[in-house]
């Protein structure tokens, strides 16, 4: 999917960024 902008795609995991 496309990284939205709070959150990351790093290998193809979702690291949500507070």
């Amino acid at each position: 999917g496309n990284p939205k902008p709070s959150v990351s795609w790093i290998k193809g995991e979702t690291i949500i960024k507070e």
